[in-house]
């Protein structure tokens, strides 16, 4: 979700409802795939026949991004060092995450932001898989 001031707004305007995983590897690798939801199933062909500006809604819903990744234990901050993004201009950059664990879940907090009009930050909460 994302939090702009105090109003929830869609994340990214992707609609609920939003899943997705976040794989962390013991040799310092990470990877994220988020999705909202998408307006109907579709096949193959009938998606390879849409117009590129339709395609769009359904490639609108997706995200991820992979790299590496660093912990601060102090700080409670994980840093994802970004190696490829679907957003382009994430690719090599670092992501700092306030980090929260409470048994099998996970929280993730972005820096706050400005933009335009308010103060913005994501919270991203994940389950641990069984």
């Amino acid at each position: 979700m994302t939090v702009k001031e105090t109003e929830i707004v869609p994340w990214l305007g992707r609609q609920q409802p939003i899943k997705g995983n976040l794989i962390y590897t013991e040799s310092g690798w990470m990877s994220v795939h988020i999705t909202g939801a998408v307006p109907r199933t579709i096949s193959r062909g009938d998606f390879l026949k849409l117009p590129a500006e339709d395609r769009v809604v359904w490639l609108d819903a997706y995200y991820a991004y992979y790299g590496s990744f660093e912990i601060d234990e102090v700080a409670h901050v994980v840093t994802h060092h970004v190696a490829n993004s679907l957003l382009p201009y994430e690719t090599a950059t670092m992501l700092k995450r306030n980090v929260a664990i409470n048994g099998d879940i996970l929280t993730l907090l972005t820096p706050p932001r400005d933009d335009g009009g308010g103060k913005t930050f994501n919270r991203l909460v994940w389950k641990k898989a069984a």
